[in-house]
């Protein structure tokens, strides 16, 4: 197994690869799956598995910024340039 990159760059490159293999499926088996994945969505069970993601996604920047502060701590300033919205990157 490869461990994830920090910068979420392996998880957009497997999105990026995902939606080139749905682009070669038909049009009906697309939306096929667009009409699954968003009835999906309604389901109790996945809305309480992404919330449950977001705050794990909010606890790994949460972590993250402090760790880079802690190695470096001249790069608060930093971090507070490229902060965007709530609690965007670092």
């Amino acid at each position: 197994m490869v461990a994830q990159e920090v910068d979420g760059s392996d998880i957009r490159r497997e999105w990026r690869d995902k939606q080139t293999r749905i682009a070669k499926l038909t049009v009906e088996d697309q939306l096929r799956l667009r009409a699954a994945e968003e009835k999906a969505a309604a389901d109790p069970e996945v809305k309480a598995a992404l919330e449950r993601r977001e705050k794990a996604m909010a606890e790994f920047r949460a972590t993250l910024r402090a760790s880079m502060i802690k190695a470096d701590a001249g790069v608060a300033p930093l971090l507070q340039q490229v902060a965007t919205g709530v609690d965007r990157g670092y």
